[in-house]
């Protein structure tokens, strides 16, 4: 499903489309070379970033970093092959909305945990698709991977992506510790 995105179907070039079609959007970013006055732009690309199946196996939820909808599709599904690709599109469903996020996760009771990049925090949306911020902190500095482990602890991977995306081995070290947070 995923690997037959079609980018050129795209109406809406910056927030990627509806029914499965999801595009890869071209972020400028600095890029530090470790000496004064040397920054220049480098583009990046994004798509999907962040997948979580319930736990009963039966939605899987999926989104792209900087889109602001959360999906679902049902794994029977996917995993029909006789259902035509076309038909499949169709059955992709716009779940929430959510910020832009690099992590999802799935808990016991069907709540989907989304990290929220841009402010330092992990969101929740239960099943009645209502988005909230359980977890806020200036410490995160990119809510990157989230999941729960079999204690119960929901686990935080703070990547801290821009201090470390095209810079310098001396800005990465200086910029460190780098941590996994959890939370009850």
């Amino acid at each position: 499903m995923l690997e037959r995105q079609d980018p050129a179907q795209c109406d809406d070039t910056d927030r990627g489309c509806a029914g499965g079609f999801l595009y890869s959007r071209v972020w400028h970013v600095p890029v530090d070379q470790g000496e004064p006055g040397a920054a220049h732009e480098s583009a990046c690309k994004t798509g999907v970033d962040g997948i979580a199946l319930d736990p009963a196996n039966e939605w899987l939820y999926y989104g792209a970093i900087n889109h602001s909808d959360l999906f679902r599709i049902r794994v029977s599904d996917l995993t029909n092959p006789a259902l035509p690709a076309r038909q499949l599109e169709n059955e992709v469903e716009r779940f929430s909305d959510k910020p832009l996020s690099d992590g999802l996760s799935v808990d016991l009771e069907g709540n989907i945990y989304i990290t929220d990049v841009e402010h330092g925090s992990v969101m929740r949306v239960g099943q009645d698709r209502r988005l909230e911020t359980i977890i806020q902190s200036p410490a995160i500095r990119w809510a990157d991977g989230v999941s729960f482990g079999p204690d119960g602890w929901l686990y935080l991977a703070d990547s801290a992506i821009p201090e470390l995306v095209l810079k310098s081995r001396d800005h990465i070290t200086a910029s460190g510790p780098y941590y996994v947070f959890r939370f009850r």
